[in-house]
């Protein structure tokens, strides 16, 4: 019970216990200590009190009674000078004996030894007494009479009493030292022992206490650094009321949140994985990690929102390409007819490109016929007038030839400047495909136009043939009446020859219109194989729309 109320003590509190109780100790040992001192110090004081001043005094004692008999002979054998000097040394030897005699009367522990040399001193009282007012009288004599006697006797006694008291005295002295040895001993002994206890209850103390901090520290740091290493399969088993405990309790809650937090990023990771894209979290996020779960939460929103627009742009990609892959095969289609109409168109050019240069070689003739004959076409003026107005028309629809080329290549510019479009058309898909059909309506019309004005140049150039042909049979029968216009003859020559150069020039028109066709039927040519094949690119995309729609079908919006 008292050490899990320890263990639940906070640091603080187990510190303070600790060296409370370490200060306590060093406290009673240092009272100890100066018990023993004071009581070490009391027995030096009976020791000089008692024993010290006993024998100090016993010989200082012992010193007086020697002194003054000394002083007494050295007065009497000495001259009248020195005898001031003795007998102040007598008085200062008696004097030391009296105080002496205060002490031990006072002090010393033998009132028995005390009372006898009392005793002794008090009968050496006398005698001091007369020696001094012998010697003072001279009468030396007497003076060594009186220490023989009687000094010399009791000195004796004195001194034997004072021995006797010395040898007391010692004997306290002894016992008061081994009083103070065994205090000094007992001193030792206790604060060693006080030393042994204060180092085994601090040594516990250090023990306990630091077991209780670094066991869990170790066991935290432990934990601390397998959750750096990435681990979180870890476990705390410390359990107290302590700051660490606290700690402790706090690293085991980390882990327990980490977890959550790890499983329920797993969790919607995994269904977002699976396609669910419509998943939640359901944990709730503390602190820091709340901006992780609201990032989860975002992260399947967006995605949503991705693949939903995705899907309608999947849609939308997939009709638009059906619609291009419809326009381009009608494009196709109506391609396919130009190229036919422009081929039909060059055929009948050929034609009217041989009608053409045909009149050439015939006008050439007719200008060699014409010189040959010229002295024969006096007759024929008249209807050398029908073939000159014959000859006119044909220069009339020649122009008009002329004009419906310079159609023709307006009609070739345009058809380019639409199949230009209609390939731009054709790669930009999605909603323009809608042009498809304008560009193949406007493609349509422009053929339309090429036919018309192809009839329009097979016209005149029936037309053409018809009035040449009269011309012949005008010239045939004025070949007869010739010989009579002998003098137009030269005008004649001339017209035919400008009716030559015409017929040259109408002949290399009809080769720049040939190749004008044939050009454009090139271009329709290719306008047809890029209709084909954007409408195969078209079909494709619609395909791959298709795969992508099916794709963004197998998430959970």
């Amino acid at each position: 019970m008292k050490s899990q109320r320890l263990k639940n003590m906070n640091v603080g509190g187990k510190l303070f216990l600790s060296y409370g109780i370490i200060i306590l100790l060093y406290a009673f040992t240092i009272l100890t200590a100066v018990l023993s001192i004071n009581k070490v110090s009391y027995t030096l004081d009976n020791f000089y009190n008692m024993p010290f001043v006993n024998l100090s005094a016993v010989l200082r004692a012992r010193t007086g009674i020697q002194g003054v008999g000394r002083n007494a002979l050295y007065m009497a054998m000495s001259n009248t000078e020195d005898k001031e000097t003795y007998l102040s040394a007598i008085e200062e030897y008696h004097s030391m004996v009296d105080d002496s005699m205060v002490i031990l009367k006072e002090k010393h522990p033998s009132r028995e030894l005390v009372g006898e040399l009392e005793q002794y001193v008090g009968q050496m009282e006398p005698v001091w007494d007369e020696i001094t007012i012998t010697l003072m009288q001279g009468q030396d004599e007497r003076v060594m009479e009186l220490f023989q006697t009687e000094y010399e006797v009791n000195a004796k006694k004195a001194g034997e009493c004072l021995k006797k008291m010395g040898e007391v005295a010692q004997v306290q002295a002894d016992k008061h030292l081994k009083n103070g040895h065994k205090t000094k001993q007992n001193m030792i002994i206790v604060i060693m022992f006080l030393a042994a206890i204060i180092m085994a209850i601090s040594t516990f103390m250090w023990a306990v206490i630091t077991k209780g901090i670094t066991k869990p520290v170790e066991e935290i740091q432990k934990v601390a650094k397998g959750m750096a290493e990435g681990s979180l399969d870890l476990h705390i088993n410390y359990e107290s009321k302590d700051e660490l405990g606290s700690l402790a309790e706090s690293v085991r809650e980390t882990i327990r949140n980490m977890k959550m937090y790890i499983t329920e990023i797993e969790n919607a990771l995994q269904a977002i994985g699976k396609g669910q894209l419509n998943y939640k979290t359901k944990t709730d996020y503390k602190g820091d990690f709340i901006a992780i779960g609201n990032a989860v939460n975002q992260i399947t929103e967006m995605l949503n929102f991705a693949i939903t627009q995705i899907s309608n742009s999947a849609e939308q990609v997939a009709g638009g390409a059906e619609q291009v892959a419809n326009g381009a095969q009608i494009l196709s289609q109506g391609a396919v007819e130009q190229a036919s109409s422009m081929q039909e168109l060059a055929a009948n050019i050929n034609e009217i490109s041989d009608s053409v240069r045909n009149n050439a070689e015939d006008a050439v003739n007719a200008s060699r016929r014409a010189g040959e004959v010229s002295t024969l076409v006096t007759e024929g003026s008249s209807q050398m007038d029908n073939m000159t107005r014959a000859i006119m028309e044909i220069r009339d629809n020649s122009r008009e030839i002329t004009g419906i080329v310079k159609e023709i290549e307006d009609i070739a510019f345009q058809t380019n400047i639409l199949a230009l479009n209609a390939s731009v058309e054709a790669a930009r898909a999605g909603d323009a495909g809608r042009g498809f059909s304008v560009v193949a309506d406007e493609v349509r019309h422009l053929a339309i136009k090429v036919s018309e004005a192809a009839k329009m140049m097979a016209n005149l150039a029936e037309q053409t043939t018809e009035k040449v042909e009269g011309g012949t049979q005008a010239v045939e029968k004025a070949t007869v009446s010739l010989r009579e216009i002998r003098t137009g003859a030269e005008e004649v020559t001339e017209m035919v020859d400008r009716i030559s150069d015409a017929s040259v020039s109408q002949a290399d028109f009809i080769i720049q219109i040939r190749q004008s066709i044939e050009m454009i039927s090139d271009i329709v040519q290719g306008n047809s194989a890029t209709s084909e094949e954007s409408a195969a690119a078209s079909e494709e995309l619609a395909a791959q729309a298709q795969l992508l729609k099916k794709l963004v079908e197998e998430f959970e919006l």
